[in-house]
């Protein structure tokens, strides 16, 4: 508790919710502070819904590949010339599951892809980024190394696309969230507009922004992020990516640390 308040003393954060548990029983779970200030200042909840950010990656995409090879679908060291057949892959073909969710896949970490996205239609962005991502340049020879890389876990979500049949965020509530019966557990759609519609694989219900803890005000969306992604290549591709763009809560956070 009083390094809780601390951070809020200190403007390190607003507002946080911290659980502890062990042993599968909840010792410890509190929440201080605001989860918005402005636009309007608004206290932090028990179930206040956090842009997870890079948390998608474990609590997804993870998840969603390591099923698929439960399943004997796919396996580790399948390279993505067997993955994704259609695909033209010049010299990243012979990556394989492995490599990507070991950041040892010779990738960059990150590049800004939304500069560049954000002058095509929202439908064909996915399509335009996965071309990119495989015409970039290695950073290092596979295997030979390790760079932390969203770019692996952008195209670990193609695979799951490719071999599941459908999208990441489907594939993981009929899985995963929805077994757990998780009900603030999401990815959130944007459109053109910025404005997060209910997209169709998101179980949220009706859902306000308020809900949502506030992340920044973004420079170039000109307002203040609360209820979308705050990631922003996830958000130039419409809220949901492998490597961003899962909201939950602490709780159900907990749930999916619980199960794994």
């Amino acid at each position: 508790e009083e390094i809780l308040q601390r951070g809020i003393d200190d403007e390190v954060f607003p507002g946080a919710a911290a659980l502890v548990a062990q042993g599968g029983t909840v010792v410890y779970f509190d929440y201080v502070g605001h989860r918005s200030l402005p636009p309007e200042r608004v206290s932090m909840a028990r179930d206040t819904i956090f842009d997870l950010a890079s948390l998608t990656k474990v609590m997804a995409t993870i998840p969603a590949v390591m099923k698929l090879v439960d399943e004997g679908r796919i396996a580790l060291d399948d390279p993505l010339s067997k993955l994704i057949p259609s695909a033209k892959l010049s010299d990243k073909k012979e990556l394989t599951l492995r490599l990507l969710l070991t950041h040892s896949a010779g990738l960059i970490d990150w590049k800004p892809f939304y500069e560049k996205l954000r002058d095509h239609l929202l439908m064909e962005r996915k399509r335009l980024l996965r071309e990119w991502i495989i015409e970039e340049p290695f950073a290092y020879e596979p295997g030979k190394g390790n760079i932390y890389s969203d770019l692996g876990f952008m195209l670990l979500e193609w695979v799951i696309e490719e071999r599941a049949g459908e999208s990441l965020p489907e594939y993981v509530h009929k899985h995963f969230y929805g077994p757990l019966g998780l009900k603030r557990t999401l990815f959130r759609g944007t459109s053109e507009e910025g404005n997060p519609p209910r997209p169709p694989f998101a179980k949220e219900g009706k859902m306000s922004a308020e809900e949502f803890a506030a992340t920044e005000h973004c420079p170039w969306r000109k307002r203040v992020l609360q209820g979308e992604v705050h990631d922003d290549n996830a958000w130039s591709l419409g809220g949901c990516s492998g490597h961003a763009g899962l909201f939950s809560t602490a709780e159900e956070i907990y749930g999916i640390a619980n199960m794994l």
